[in-house]
């Protein structure tokens, strides 16, 4: 599988049918209400289309955060869930466990805002 395209990632209402995401200034995904929206339907359709082009648009931080939540993991199972070890804990990079649950916190909060449509 090849790399996604890196966010940030946005997204625009095309109209009531149709929303695009978008990434560096080129659209890279559409989605539409199916083919069986009438009028009687439309907002039901309509709002359901509006939330997963948020979703989706959130894609790229989601995936930092899940990202950030496997790293503070990993640095805790090389500690050996030693409490000694992982006072003393620092990556080659030079994050500690606290720094690494941090991050994942700070990026799980981000992208589950961004996914809920509030920021």
């Amino acid at each position: 599988m090849s790399a996604h395209t890196p966010g940030p990632w946005s997204f625009e209402h095309n109209s009531w049918a149709e929303s695009s995401i978008y990434a560096g200034g080129r659209q890279i995904a559409v989605f539409c209400i199916d083919d069986e929206a009438d009028e009687e339907t439309q907002d039901k359709h309509e709002a359901e289309k509006d939330a997963n082009i948020v979703i989706a648009a959130a894609a790229p931080e989601l995936y930092a955060a899940c990202e950030a939540a496997i790293a503070y993991d990993d640095a805790i199972a090389a500690c050996g869930n030693d409490p000694r070890q992982m006072s003393s804990f620092c990556t080659a990079q030079g994050d500690t466990l606290d720094s690494l649950y941090e991050d994942w916190i700070r990026k799980s909060t981000a992208a589950l805002a961004r996914a809920r449509g509030e920021s």
